[in-house]
């Protein structure tokens, strides 16, 4: 009996369709496709974000404290995104990339961030795409917004995740997750910085009565603040300057028209609110059972910072919409599963698809790639050999600037006959290209001249 029923269970499996085995992937294929040509084409028409994103990429041309480029009091002198200073400024380091190459990075990294956030936790991708459409078709501002290309982009993608992550009922608290979400909120503190925030999901859970969830959480958010703190380098003197700052801000009593957008109070966005009320209705039509909706973090985590927002627009824009654009999602998924067979999505059958496809490809690239190559090492070693024009390769054929270059090719036993004169990073350029050395020379001494007040060689300041 045992025997008969694997065999009916590999005749399934065989009897099953090709388009309903790989339709799901090909969903997942295009819907990663769609949210990664979307971010790639923001920068192609040239966008050059607005506000702090130009302050950022200019933080890493200089290792200079904001307080010694602009001019700040002292309460304000502490940089609250020392994290991604950092990332743009070993970048610009790293690549010698320049102001507008940093720019559609910001722009492409960070929209990725907030578009991928949800697909290791969705079923159902095309729900996510759907939930994004709906959205923005209710504010057309996010868009603008999620191209800021500024760091609390990389918090919401973290607070879409951890209610994606800890919002269902029932799941077990892995281990995996505790770490994951714990270094999830690490990075938001020391990327982005307002760490004090992370209440406000905590606060959605403690609504909700999750109190299992809520203990997880609180530990994975106090230690992720923590261990932010700490890769400041600075923490204590970091993590207080951040709420100081909030604090000083509305001290200071500054006209509202004065404020920027994220202080100044939001006007409800009946927009979003009129959504939710159709894909309500719409839910409820089509599925009978009705959940309890109050016992869910995600919509408690709506309400709480759509009313905050009456106060600051920051609250709502950037853990409000996050939470409803979850919400609908999660809607949406569930409207799809009721309506058509479930997707298996990254967790079920599909993933075996999906792992033997990308399997199959990486190996045919390689393979291509192996044997293209092959033909390129013996197509030079022939010409090497019997080309009518082969000449032996000079000691440094690439003009390189690095000691290994100096000596013979092949080398001698004791490598150097002699040693050029080492008085740069690149001696061997510097020994080949004596005239140009002598070109940096005169430069460098001009600046200095010029830095000391002492004139151009050509004339003084006065002529």
């Amino acid at each position: 009996m045992p025997l008969r029923l694997a065999r009916d269970d590999m005749s399934t499996d065989k009897s099953e369709t090709p388009s309903a085995r790989y339709a799901p992937l090909a969903v997942w294929i295009i819907t990663v496709a769609t949210l990664v040509f979307i971010a790639f084409k923001v920068i192609t028409y040239g966008y050059i974000p607005a506000g702090d994103a130009r302050r950022h990429v200019a933080k890493a041309f200089t290792d200079r404290t904001y307080s010694e480029i602009i001019v700040l009091t002292p309460e304000y002198g502490t940089d609250q995104s020392p994290g991604w200073d950092w990332i743009l400024h070993q970048l610009h380091v790293a690549t010698g990339w320049d102001r507008d190459k940093l720019i559609s990075f910001s722009v492409v990294s960070l929209l990725l961030c907030v578009f991928g956030a949800a697909l290791p936790f969705v079923r159902r991708p095309e729900a996510w795409l759907l939930a994004l459409l709906a959205q923005m078709v209710a504010i057309p501002e996010l868009m603008t917004r999620w191209t800021q290309a500024r760091p609390f982009l990389l918090t919401e993608a973290v607070l879409i995740a951890i209610l994606f992550a800890w919002s269902k009922a029932g799941e077990r608290i892995s281990g995996w997750k505790i770490i994951f979400t714990t270094i999830g909120v690490a990075l938001s503190v020391c990327i982005h910085g307002t760490w004090y925030l992370w209440a406000l999901p905590l606060a959605a859970f403690f609504l909700a009565g999750a109190w299992r969830r809520l203990v997880g959480l609180t530990c994975c958010v106090m230690a992720g603040v923590l261990l932010g703190g700490l890769m400041t380098g600075k923490p204590f003197v970091f993590l207080k300057a951040s709420v100081s700052m909030v604090t000083l801000v509305f001290k200071e009593h500054v006209p509202q028209w004065m404020l920027v957008g994220e202080f100044q109070p939001s006007y409800g966005e009946f927009a979003t609110v009129i959504l939710v009320a159709v894909v309500y209705l719409w839910r409820r039509q089509r599925i009978a059972a009705e959940p309890k909706w109050f016992r869910q973090p995600v919509v408690w985590m709506f309400v709480i910072c759509w009313i905050l927002g009456f106060k600051a627009d920051r609250f709502w824009a950037d853990w409000g919409l996050p939470a409803a654009v979850v919400w609908l999602t999660l809607q949406f998924e569930e409207i799809l599963q009721r309506r058509h067979r479930p997707h298996s999505g990254l967790h079920h059958a599909s993933h075996g698809a999906l792992v033997r496809f990308l399997r199959n490809v990486a190996a045919s690239i390689g393979g291509w790639l192996i044997g293209i190559s092959f033909v390129f090492m013996f197509v030079n070693i022939g010409m090497s050999i019997w080309g009518k024009n082969a000449i032996s390769a000079p000691d440094n054929p690439w003009d390189a600037g690095t000691l290994e270059w100096f000596t013979s090719s092949p080398p001698s036993h004791h490598n150097f006959e002699r040693l050029p004169p080492i008085r740069s990073e690149r001696p061997v350029w510097d020994f080949n290209h004596p005239d140009y050395v002598a070109i940096d020379h005169l430069a460098e001494k001009h600046a200095h001249q010029l830095a000391a007040g002492v004139g151009s060689s050509t004339g003084s300041p006065k002529d």
